[in-house]
């Protein structure tokens, strides 16, 4: 089914179609493990999703066709924050020709 699941402690609170099977009620644990990329403020960040997760709220959203449902979702372990990209310099660094000592010709 398809499932748009919250994860209600991260900053932002990020919202991800995923496709789950139905889960059984709040309380319920499940692993999640994804990877989610943002631009924010001119710099990229990157989420990384990989632990247990606990559902804390469950619906049903009607009102699109196919129907999915709606999962808040809290961690359990430690709680994945968004972190900064660095880039890779553009332009690597060229090293100079070797010079060599000049030899007479005769």
């Amino acid at each position: 089914m398809l499932t748009l699941l919250e994860i209600s402690d991260v900053k932002g609170t990020p919202r991800v179609k995923l496709d789950l099977p139905e889960v059984a009620s709040v309380g319920t644990r499940i692993r999640l493990r994804f990877r989610l990329n943002r631009t924010s403020n001119g710099r990229s960040e990157v989420l990384r999703v990989d632990g247990q997760f606990k559902v804390e709220a469950l619906g049903i959203d009607g009102g699109v066709v196919p129907r999915r449902q709606v999962i808040s979702v809290t961690s359990v372990g430690v709680t994945p924050v968004w972190r900064s990209i660095k880039k890779d310099p553009h332009c690597s660094r060229v090293l100079p020709p070797a010079k060599s000592l000049r030899t007479k010709v005769e």
